[in-house]
């Protein structure tokens, strides 16, 4: 007996993703009226059974598993209980987020059928799971990303490995993506035993036109498995590269032990535009981790009451006492935001972004859950080279009481109650 997959090792998991196996049993001792596929995880503490009837095909009986809602429960509850770098720690820009981000899962099978006494028997089952490991992730790419994978006979994961040439980083950062000095940032980079050793490298670009040697910023020995990169200017601590310059762009890159570059070059650029507003927003994005996004346009923020009134029957003291009476007023706490001007490349960026439904706008060093409202956005005109969104978010909670939150001290600047230039 056999499984047969799409031939990858790491999958999707998620709302309507599928992860399909298939069992084979050839020219069994006894006509099989289920095939068992065996789904393991944590280390094999979690085992799930499931069971199909078969279909025949001449000497072969098959059936096609599909786990995605199997993986998708387990996943969802360990990204939820999981955080990320915040801020980032300038002495650990990349961090192994693996057991984190990930899911190991291992695969076994067997059939059962009924002897010629009646009995119902399994057998078959290998304790094959060593030999059939495979990962898998909370997030999903397009239809129109799939009909394009298909069509160039690709999976997901070798469209990410790009023929073993330049390596794809998980995101839909453009390059020369517009940053601020001081936001942190975050690239993810799945190692499919690519490389053996990882190498954080960077490299400076001055206003005056000249450029700094490359840096060796840090090195992790991790062959397979989900990287985490801090790579922001304090975080990389840029502007210590040369303190009588000011940098103008960064490039990041990871090479391998003999000094190979093997991923994409991302280029960032540092605008020091003094913007009235300045905020953060982390968030998931489609590929499963988190990243970040800069928003320099204005903001509003408000405060939503909601009481809920009884009446009761007057007391003899008509005056001191009310008729109608209030519990409480609940408080929301809605924004409305704008991402200020971008050229056009970050739209697929903002895009993601403005999918994932959920957030985190950091405050102090704690993040503030936020809901990304639904709406619909204008997406730039033909002829406009920039562009900016607007959008609302809400707190993602609703309080009975309220207090004004302690000022207490940060190296990312003044809190107050109005959330207002928080991080930088």
């Amino acid at each position: 007996m056999q499984t047969v997959s799409s031939e990858t090792s790491l999958y999707f998991a998620g709302k309507e993703n599928r992860i399909e196996f298939e069992a084979v049993i050839s020219e069994p001792a006894y006509t099989p009226v289920k095939l068992n596929l065996y789904v393991m995880m944590w280390g094999g503490t979690t085992e799930i059974k499931k069971s199909l009837t078969p279909t025949q095909s001449g000497t072969d009986y098959k059936a096609t598993f599909d786990i995605n809602n199997v993986l998708s429960g387990e996943l969802f509850t360990l990204v939820s209980q999981r955080v990320y770098a915040f801020p980032g720690d300038p002495d650990e820009p990349m961090i192994d987020r693996t057991d984190l981000m990930m899911l190991d899962f291992y695969l076994d099978w067997s059939y059962t059928y009924i002897d010629d006494n009646g009995d119902v028997y399994e057998a078959g089952r290998t304790d094959n799971a060593a030999g059939n490991k495979y990962k898998c992730i909370y997030g999903g790419i397009s239809r129109v990303m799939q009909y394009y994978l298909l069509g160039e006979e690709l999976t997901f994961l070798s469209w990410l490995n790009n023929e073993d040439t330049a390596l794809k980083f998980l995101s839909w950062i453009p390059n020369e993506l517009p940053i601020h000095p001081s936001q942190p940032l975050r690239l993810w980079f799945y190692n499919d035993n690519k490389l053996d050793e990882v190498n954080l490298k960077l490299k400076a670009y001055f206003s005056d036109g000249t450029e700094s040697s490359i840096r060796s910023i840090r090195t992790l020995a991790v062959e397979s498995g989900l990287i985490e990169l801090a790579c922001g200017p304090l975080e990389m601590r840029v502007s210590t590269i040369d303190i009588t310059k000011t940098v103008s762009h960064y490039d990041v890159w990871l090479e391998n032990s003999d000094g190979t570059i093997k991923t994409e070059v991302k280029t960032f650029a540092i605008d020091y535009t003094n913007y009235e507003r300045n905020d953060v927003l982390f968030f998931r994005n489609s590929l499963g981790v988190n990243e970040v996004i800069w928003c320099h346009g204005r903001r509003s923020e408000s405060i939503k009451t909601t009481t809920e009134e009884r009446t009761q029957p007057l007391a003899d003291n008509l005056v001191g006492d009310g008729q109608i009476r209030s519990y409480r007023a609940t408080l929301e706490y809605p924004f409305e935001m704008n991402t200020g001007y971008f050229p056009k490349s970050m739209r697929h960026y903002l895009a993601d972004f403005l999918s994932a439904g959920e957030a985190k706008l950091p405050v102090k060093f704690f993040k503030l859950p936020v809901i990304v409202k639904p709406g619909e956005f204008d997406w730039g005109k033909d002829g406009e080279d920039l562009f900016s969104v607007s959008f609302k978010i809400q707190v993602a909670h609703i309080e009975n009481f309220y207090s004004p939150v302690p000022d207490v001290e940060s190296p990312w600047g003044d809190f107050n109650n109005d959330f207002n230039e928080d991080f930088f």
